[in-house]
């Protein structure tokens, strides 16, 4: 093996195991933060827990697009400061319910891997990593697939509202 190499790969070794956003780049941490919110709402009942059950709310039934006869039933929560869209089918015979999109534009409800409204925009890169897109005061992170993407909106260098849009196939 080359002798240049060897040091090359130590040094990079130490850069990740002491800075892990390094190898995860943006998507990880895109994927974490939907991972966490998914299962801290994984249904209607843990929504209803953490907030109450003094929503306003909107519900509506569709077909699926995939033809197979299964409804969907799609449920708009507007709680004040939050707004939580998320759908819900049984297939075979089981329950399935997913988070399709947040908004969070009031402190103490909602954290996006520890970044909460009145967080720092340095805090919101050093958690994701530099943003796929900005525009204006918002700093758009997305994946790949474009499947997940999460929106900071920063007034005067702090977060004022966070979205979090997750589609599912």
């Amino acid at each position: 093996m080359n002798r240049k190499i060897i040091p090359a790969i130590i040094c990079l070794s130490l850069a990740v195991a002491c800075f892990p956003e390094i190898a995860r780049g943006n998507e990880y941490a895109l994927y974490d933060c939907y991972d966490e919110l998914s299962q801290r709402f994984f249904s209607l009942e843990a929504i209803k827990e953490q907030f109450g059950d003094q929503a306003e709310w909107q519900e509506r039934t569709e077909q699926s697009s995939h033809g197979d006869g299964i409804e969907i039933k799609i449920f708009v929560m507007l709680y004040p400061g939050v707004t939580i869209e998320a759908l819900g089918f049984t297939y075979d015979n089981e329950d399935r319910f997913f988070l399709t999109a947040l908004g969070v534009d009031r402190a103490g409800y909602v954290d996006f891997l520890g970044i909460d409204i009145g967080s720092s925009r340095e805090n919101v890169i050093k958690t994701f990593g530099e943003p796929d897109g900005i525009e204006e005061n918002r700093l758009h992170y997305d994946d790949e697939a474009d499947f997940t993407s999460i929106e900071f909106i920063v007034e005067d260098n702090m977060v004022a509202g966070m979205r979090l849009f997750s589609q599912v196939d």
